[in-house]
């Protein structure tokens, strides 16, 4: 249940298109499972964070979840067969495709928050930027707090791919908190 587990299974799917040992069909099947399983994990652990067991998920995060999850599938076959083209047949190099995977491997934290800002109704969110270098949206959110409803109205989440960095690398994070809310609404991501 972790991002480790997200990253091992999406290298060990690339890794075996890439040398060969794998089929298309079936690096498409070890995605869809890895990103299946891994992501709804990565929901429960969000939902949890607001006190929410995963037997108390509403339809609507249910359906969120789903439609996370699918959203990612998407990506799938175009990564495939980027993969084909640089397969180990043909000389190409398995550690830059292990880089465009770190992608996928930021959409765990995403999948994380976007289940906290649903489950966490009118509980106050602060966020808080990480320790890497920050996009323009991610510093106008930095202490803003506003009810985890707000943040989920707007569709506002660190790792958000709409957000100026496209969430990639994103090491920013809602927490829970007791300070003051922010007035008005959170400014629009301009990514």
């Amino acid at each position: 249940m972790s991002e480790a587990a997200l990253r091992s299974g999406i290298r060990s799917a690339i890794r075996g298109l890439w040398s060969g040992v794998l089929s298309k069909g079936d690096f498409t099947s070890a995605m869809k499972s890895v990103l299946g399983r891994q992501l709804m994990l990565a929901w429960i652990e969000g939902a949890a964070e607001c006190g929410t067991k995963v037997d108390e998920l509403s339809e609507d995060e249910i359906k969120a979840s789903d439609n996370f999850i699918t959203e990612q599938d998407g990506f799938i076959s175009e990564f495939g067969a980027a993969i084909r083209e640089r397969d180990k047949i043909s000389g190409g190099k398995l550690q830059p495709l292990f880089g465009r995977a770190e992608m996928w491997i930021g959409r765990y934290v995403d999948a994380r928050n976007q289940a906290k800002i649903l489950a966490c109704g009118d509980s106050k969110l602060l966020w808080t930027v990480g320790p890497t270098e920050h996009c323009r949206d991610c510093l106008n959110y930095n202490g803003r707090v506003h009810k985890a409803s707000m943040w989920a109205k707007y569709e506002i989440r660190p790792q958000s791919p709409r957000l100026a960095c496209h969430g990639f690398r994103c090491q920013c994070q809602l927490s829970k908190t007791d300070k003051r809310l922010t007035k008005g609404v959170p400014p629009r991501m301009t990514g």
